[in-house]
């Protein structure tokens, strides 16, 4: 009997064993899915948290260089059409179905400017709309992030194939706690305005010569041929015929380059005082 009730004894030990062990077994399922579950949670809301400021970061970083890059080639564009100038003033032009033509030479006058001229006109147009689209950023967003731009600056450097074109800048954008800084840009954008500016200088050298009365004829007219081979040398075009001496007088000279994805182009007009 007594056998017995001890054998009882322990069986019951065992089964309240069992029970704990599968009780401290399910506990630690149950903590360990919970922990697990909330582990997850965190680490996916963390995720969502830089995934969303990351966004922020790269729109407002896109919508810069895109502003960048626009003014670049656009500013280049003006630059073409307008004989090296962004806001030429004081300067004769022609009126024509093309646009407004101004006059680089007339009738004794120079107005090509200096290529380096030229690259500041550039740099000024690029840094005014940059900071132009900072402030519609800063106004379009005002409720949502705080813009602190600080200095601007833009360097150009010319090239005989492209126009280079470095911007550094200090703005500082903030939303709720978190604050990251634009990076500066550097693009190098394919363009021929170096060798165009060349070619007018060319030809007004040539037409100087010629009002001076130290040549018969322009070596234009003359020589054509070293005009040609500089433009095709250079992947460069004129449009129409070049000068002939019944009507080099006045001549408006149309550069075109087709060679790269955008075409670029170069006017200026000529008027000699012979």
């Amino acid at each position: 009997m007594e056998a017995l009730r001890l054998f009882k004894m322990f069986k019951k030990r065992g089964q309240l064993t069992i029970f704990i062990i599968l009780g401290i077994t399910i506990v630690f399922i149950f903590a360990s899915l919970f922990y697990s579950t909330v582990y997850s949670k965190k680490v996916v809301m963390e995720k969502e948290v830089k995934k969303v400021i990351g966004m922020d970061n790269k729109d407002i970083q896109l919508f810069v260089e895109t502003c960048f890059d626009t003014s670049i080639r656009t500013g280049i564009g003006l630059i073409g059409k307008q004989g090296g100038y962004i806001d030429p003033e004081g300067i004769r032009f022609l009126q024509t179905l093309v646009g407004n033509v101004y006059i680089l030479y007339d009738e004794g006058q120079n107005n090509l400017p200096e290529i380096s001229e030229t690259g500041v006109y550039l740099k000024d147009y690029i840094r005014q709309n940059v900071s132009g689209c900072v402030d519609e950023l800063r106004e379009l967003r005002k409720n949502i992030i705080e813009v602190s731009e600080g200095d601007i600056d833009v360097k150009v450097s010319m090239h005989d194939k492209s126009v280079n074109v470095e911007l550094t800048q200090d703005i500082t954008v903030k939303k709720g706690g978190n604050v990251f800084k634009l990076s500066g840009q550097n693009k190098n954008v394919p363009s021929k305005l170096k060798k165009v500016h060349e070619f007018a200088e060319m030809v007004i050298n040539t037409i100087i010569e010629y009002d001076n009365r130290q040549v018969h004829w322009p070596e234009f007219i003359s020589n054509p041929d070293k005009y040609t081979d500089f433009l095709s040398s250079a992947g460069l075009s004129l449009e129409g015929e070049f000068p002939v001496h019944n009507n080099f007088k006045n001549f408006i000279w149309d550069i075109k380059d087709s060679s790269g994805k955008e075409e670029f182009g170069f006017r200026f007009g000529t008027n000699t005082i012979r």
